[in-house]
């Protein structure tokens, strides 16, 4: 069977009102509709490092943690960097953890990079839903996504692997929407 087209249609009072016939057109409204929210909806979980944020390399959960509530399904990743530095590289790392003290590693194949190269106030957006890249600039490494589904009990934690020298401010926004 195929899906479908996603789309935002009202549906009129008239069409569902009492002794009305639905339609067929009614009951495709209805479906599109349902899959326009499907496709589209989700939320968004920010780790933020403000300040001169080299002091945080290497620290484990220095924004502290994101508890997954429910099973979910990563679908994109943001990552932004207020101020370049003079030289270096930022790099995230994003861990899923199962248990206490119990990693189950990267959830990145290829992790997300801003260059001391890039300009000031740069960022990069993945879009692992539709493997595409939404945003990059010069000396930004797109990161590719290899875990994507997390269990209700599991914590994602952000950590910086390496800094800039000199930046400030800096943040990576995890995706998700619920499986």
């Amino acid at each position: 069977m195929s899906n479908l087209p996603e789309a935002r249609n009202d549906v009129e009072l008239e069409e569902v009102s009492f002794r009305a016939s639905v339609s067929q057109a009614t009951f495709t409204k209805f479906g599109q509709a349902v899959n326009f929210v499907n496709r589209r909806q989700y939320d968004s979980h920010p780790f933020n490092f403000n300040g001169r944020y080299a002091l945080g390399v290497g620290v484990l959960g220095s924004d502290c943690i994101f508890p997954c509530l429910f099973d979910m399904a990563i679908i994109g990743i943001s990552f932004f960097n207020r101020k370049s530095g003079t030289s270096g590289t930022l790099e995230f790392d994003v861990e899923r953890y199962t248990d206490a003290n119990t990693s189950a590693g990267s959830i990145f194949g290829t992790t997300p990079k801003i260059a001391s190269t890039a300009s000031d106030f740069t960022w990069g957006v993945y879009d692992k839903l539709n493997d595409a890249t939404v945003k990059t600039a010069t000396g930004v490494t797109i990161p590719t996504v290899t875990t994507v589904n997390l269990n209700a009990g599991d914590i994602v934690v952000c950590k910086i692997v390496s800094a800039m020298s000199d930046a400030e401010d800096c943040s990576l926004i995890v995706h998700y929407r619920p499986r």
